[in-house]
């Protein structure tokens, strides 16, 4: 084997093992649990709980999902379609990095507690997306920390 092959195999192996430690965009994770609440593994695909790089899927009508007050979801994005809900008495703020948003297309989110939104770096939502026929009842708190510039 030539010293070329070694060297290309020696970085092939470096790179994966790199990545695999680096969880860039996270998993998208179905809710399956029909009317149920969000801390209960069991009603997310797989027996996993959303997490902070990943992205919430609510896709199916009839499905009403409550994040109860109290708890805090910290998570990259979520997808309300379908004809889904999604009950916030919680908090929502975002994981991840890179735009992190809430995305409500034929959907519900009905907010009873906090969303925090931002334009920066911290870990806020960036967007909420309201698209067509996407409901927004918001009778809680829609925190903002934007960046106001004088032009």
């Amino acid at each position: 084997m030539s010293l070329m092959m070694i060297k290309i195999k020696y970085y092939i192996a470096i790179s994966s093992l790199l990545f695999s430690f680096i969880n860039v965009s996270g998993a998208d994770i179905k809710w399956i649990g029909g009317v149920g609440e969000w801390d209960v593994g069991a009603n997310w695909e797989g027996g996993v709980i959303p997490g902070p790089n990943d992205i919430a899927k609510l896709e199916t009508a009839g499905d009403t999902v409550t994040i109860n007050e109290g708890l805090n979801v910290e998570i990259f994005k979520i997808d309300i379609f379908g004809g889904a809900v999604l009950k916030n008495r919680g908090t929502i703020s975002a994981g991840g990095s890179l735009f992190p948003e809430i995305v409500v297309f034929i959907g519900t989110l009905e907010n009873d507690g906090s969303i925090l939104v931002t334009e920066d770096t911290t870990p806020e939502f960036q967007c909420i997306s309201v698209g067509r026929n996407g409901i927004f009842i918001n009778k809680g708190n829609i925190l903002l920390n934007l960046l106001i510039q004088d032009l």
